[in-house]
């Protein structure tokens, strides 16, 4: 769940700067009271993203996490991208 969850968040930021871990759990709906916890779990759900190609690399550096998006990224403008000749529109 976390990892569709910040790939949610992430699809629709175009370019997203450092986020703060604690506040990316709430965001996401992480609850534990852990902040080790919550820290682990996001590091896990960023390297399946990352595995899966939708992230490039990403950071984590003291209390925040910095990504680099990757081929699989369309991001929030991605659906508007014009039509080539002989592409029908949906």
């Amino acid at each position: 769940m976390t990892t569709r969850a910040l790939h949610a968040y992430y699809s629709t930021h175009a370019a997203p700067g450092p986020h703060q871990l604690d506040i990316l759990a709430g965001l996401i709906g992480l609850e534990a009271k852990n902040g080790k916890r919550n820290r682990d779990a996001l590091i896990k759900a960023h390297t399946a993203l990352k595995d899966a190609g939708f992230l490039a690399d990403f950071e984590v550096v003291e209390d925040s996490v910095r990504v680099k998006f990757g081929s699989g990224y369309g991001g929030p403008l991605a659906a508007r991208r014009p039509a080539t000749v002989g592409q029908s529109i949906p």
